[in-house]
């Protein structure tokens, strides 16, 4: 649980920098979250109401010796009591330790002692790796038992690591503790989940694009949109950017009208900001001839001169494998948070399968498909019709055994369709959707912790029924799917999404949702896996077949339409009343299905145009302008080099309850480790707040987590740092804020936004070139500044205009003007001034 690499749940970032003492507050203004915790996780103690029981080894691989746990303390306490209690770790690697501590349905609360661990969603875990003593490491923390009487089970984990920072080599214990709470005022109480909203808003972004087939981001505020025909083009605040970020539309055979090939799938390198790779999934070729018909998977580059364009010449194919249809080409790409990029990949086409290719391991048809784009050694590419060397097998994909047989390449099978596959940004979990044959829709799972290997049964089971079993096994040596739907509704073909982990509809939060392309009801499932709540929503606008969902940076969900509409998921359709189910399970006495007596192509991705839809179109709601929720936000001013500075954001708090109490934060605040050496981070005088852990151990930025057990309601500062500066004149230092967890005192999420800040340190008085030192050449610049002539050279150094006024109004009157210019002359040729700068040249 030490590993820093995809974990989200809770810490901030912070860049200041330069040459001076600067103090920053960081303000509390009510407005929304996601969760979070850069080093550690919560979700992951063992404890069965979350996550499915999951500990660290869903992330780690826990390769090592196993650690010894134990947790002790109390083991009958009075209700309403605080005791401590101490997780120790002993063995295995014994370099760091981290840790997750939960209790059964969050009773009581969890607090930490030391700046070790941190509280977050009412688990516990570290703050920080911690190092060994010895063979041991020991974690102290306090809990204060619930008012009531009750018996609560702490849930722990403790991972012993090599202290290499990997997912490799660690080893996990996991451990359970039992308290008896005596003395309160009856039982637990009965608690209700918060319902999903009634409404479900709809805000469209754009329209008029040919044919979205996959909406992403490449690690900031853009939306990227790859277009059936073979363009991505770039939506930045709601417009269209010209030219296109890559057309390659010559290459592509898309077909027209519904035909389901095209350019399918979009995904940016885990690193795309330093080596501008991205990734496409395309068809190309033509059936019937020498140039056959295949799935491409290749790798592009962004321009370098302009990242808002590709280099359409930067081609590097990885991957291709022939379709013996024009349908079921599948098309999806995700990178998993192992870093390997994963690949949807459809049974081939035609109508039920009739070579059987989805259980065919021989062919990479019917799959989702597992190869490394980063490696350089290893097992080369084993199924690939191109004969290239472009990406590696990773070595625990599990059908990786050299050359002939299997594909190496394949991590899971049984797939007819899988229109849209995602992996949930916070428990790392993986969804797929899969389009039925004639009769069944289906949605399958694989928890964080799979080894991969799935085999979701198609051709043998459509969905939950039998198809085709001929040569097939019994259902149990199936994974079945954990939510199906028929389509006696006038479905025809699930449009798969993503996990909700965005900030505008915070109930919703954990919902994986979906749709179906001749349906545009907008669904959403919860509770799973262990069983599936349905909730629908009748989705206003008039949009129509919607074929693809969408996430941005920060979580949020968009749906795109085949009419070439994007809508943002806001979160004001009438729910329907929900309907509990427990997973579908596969017959397990399976007959034969009837011999299908013709082959045709169902409505898959892209079915036909005459599908009807059952939805009432509604307004969509207009946009406002005002933020819903609470604000976060750090100051911006102007320093001088080398001066002292307390930086304190207003608080505002915006169309919140009044009786909202914010019980948890975490932040991450970015600044520029050139510029500032962060020196000190601590509470205000504001008291209401009981923790405040600081983690600055990164270098660039800080990660900030503060409790309140009783609640803070208002305005609010929970930290004040200070840094120094290094001496930058003219230089800027922004500070991006990152919100991952900002929640009330029943860990539910509050609407929250961030407003980054910045520090800009101006040129001495009199220096308008920011040189150094004050010469006649500043009285010019001053003179053409106030002429509007203000030279655009290099001369005067890029930082913006308001620096370079602040270096040049020596009479303080706001103004730069030819007064300040004389004066600057007159104390060259030596008069007396008080004004008169002190440097010279």
């Amino acid at each position: 649980m030490n590993h820093l690499s995809h974990n989200r749940i809770g810490w901030l970032l912070a860049t200041l920098g330069g040459a001076l003492f600067a103090a920053l507050a960081l303000v509390v203004h009510f407005n929304t979250p996601a969760t979070a915790s850069l080093n550690g996780r919560v979700g992951f103690s063992g404890n069965p109401a979350t996550n499915s029981g999951q500990n660290c080894t869903a992330c780690h691989a826990a390769a090592a010796a196993v650690p010894v746990v134990s947790l002790q303390g109390p083991a009958t306490v009075t209700a309403g009591s605080t005791h401590l209690y101490t997780f120790t770790i002993s063995g295995g690697p014994a370099q760091t330790a981290g840790l997750n501590v939960s209790t059964s349905d969050n009773r009581g609360t969890l607090l930490p002692t030391g700046a070790d661990t941190q509280a977050l969603l009412g688990e516990l875990t570290h703050s920080a790796p911690k190092p060994f003593t010895g063979n041991q490491a020991q974690f102290i923390f306090s809990w204060t038992a619930p008012t009531f009487n009750d018996s609560v089970t702490f849930y722990a984990a403790g991972n012993s690591t090599d202290g290499q920072q990997s997912l490799t080599g660690d080893g996990i214990g996991t451990t359970t503790f039992t308290v008896e709470v005596t003395g309160g005022t009856g039982g637990p109480p009965t608690v209700s989940p918060t319902p999903p909203p009634a409404t479900l808003g709809l805000e469209r972004i754009i329209g008029g694009l040919g044919q979205p087939t996959e909406i992403t981001h490449a690690g900031d505020q853009r939306l990227f949109v790859a277009q059936k025909p073979g363009t991505i083009v770039i939506i930045d605040n709601g417009s269209r950017l010209s030219p296109a970020f890559l057309d390659i539309n010559t290459r592509v055979t898309a077909g027209g009208g519904n035909a389901e090939t095209g350019l399918l799938g979009l995904a940016f390198h885990p690193n795309y900001a330093t080596n501008g790779y991205f990734f496409v999934n395309y068809t190309t070729g033509t059936l019937g001839t020498s140039d056959p018909l295949r799935t491409r998977v290749s790798r592009f580059s962004r321009s370098a001169d302009n990242p808002n364009t590709a280099d359409p010449t930067s081609e590097v194919i990885l991957l291709e494998f022939e379709q013996p249809f024009a349908n079921h080409n599948g098309g999806q790409l995700h990178f998993g948070p192992d870093g390997y990029l994963y690949i949807g990949s459809g049974d081939g086409g035609s109508g039920g399968d009739p070579r059987n290719y989805a259980q065919n391991n021989t062919v990479l048809l019917g799959k989702i498909l597992r190869i490394d784009v980063d490696g350089t050694s290893g097992a080369g590419p084993d199924c690939n019709m191109l004969g290239s060397n472009n990406y590696r097998i990773p070595a625990d994909n599990p059908l990786a055994d050299g050359d002939g047989g299997n594909c190496d390449e394949i991590w899971a099978t049984g797939l007819r369709n899988p229109w849209r596959f995602a992996f949930d940004r916070l428990t790392d979990d993986l969804w797929i959707a899969d389009v039925g044959q004639l009769t069944v829709e289906e949605i399958d799972f694989a928890p964080a912790s799979s080894n991969g290997g799935e085999n979701y049964g198609w051709r043998c089971y459509e969905g939950d029924r039998s198809y085709n079993t001929t040569g097939c096994q019994s259902a149990e040596n199936y994974v079945a799917p954990i939510h199906t739907y028929t389509r006696e509704a006038g479905d025809c073909s699930i449009t798969g999404g993503y996990v909700s982990r965005g900030n505008s509809y915070p109930e919703l939060n954990g919902h994986y949702f979906f749709s179906d392309f001749c349906n545009k009801t907008i669904r959403s499932i919860s509770g799973a896996p262990e069983s599936t709540t349905l909730h629908q929503w009748t989705a206003p606008g008039g949009g129509s077949n919607p074929i693809t969902f969408g996430e941005d940076v920060e979580g949020e969900l968009y749906v795109g339409y085949n009419t070439g509409e994007i809508y943002h998921i806001v979160g004001n359709v009438v729910v329907n009343t929900p309907t509990a189910t427990v997973p579908p399970t596969a017959t397990s006495t399976p007959s034969p299905a009837p011999p299908t007596t013709t082959a045709t192509a169902t409505p898959t991705a892209t079915p036909s145009a005459t599908a009807t839809s059952t939805a009432t179109p509604t307004q969509t709601p207009t946009p406002t302008a005002t933020p819903t929720g609470a604000l976060v936000h750090v100051g911006t001013s102007l320093q001088a080099p080398a001066t002292a500075v307390t930086v304190k954001v207003p608080v505002e708090v915006l169309n919140v309850p009044v009786d909202t109490q914010l019980g948890a934060v975490t932040v991450d605040l970015q600044y520029d480790s050139t510029l500032l050496s962060l020196q000190s981070c601590t509470a205000p005088t504001d008291t209401r707040f009981e923790s405040l852990v600081c983690n600055s151990e990164e270098a660039d930025h800080v990660r900030i987590a503060a409790l309140s057990t009783t609640g803070v309601t208002g305005d609010a500062i929970f930290a004040e740092l200070t840094f120094q500066s290094a001496g930058a004149a003219g230089r800027v230092s922004a500070l991006p804020v990152t919100i991952e967890t900002f929640v009330d005192i029943n860990a539910v999420p509050i609407p929250v936004h961030a407003i980054d800040g910045a520090i800009s340190f101006a040129c001495m008085a009199g220096d308008v070139d920011c040189s150094g030192v004050i010469t006649p050449i500043d009285a010019l610049f001053m003179v053409q500044y106030a002429d509007g002539l203000r030279p655009s050279t290099a001369t005067i150094p890029p930082p913006l205009g308001f620096l370079y006024l602040a270096a040049c109004d020596l009479t303080g009157d706001g103004e730069c003007t030819e007064a300040d210019a004389q004066l600057i002359l007159a104390c060259e040729v030596g008069e007396t001034n008080a004004l008169c700068p002190t440097v010279h040249q």
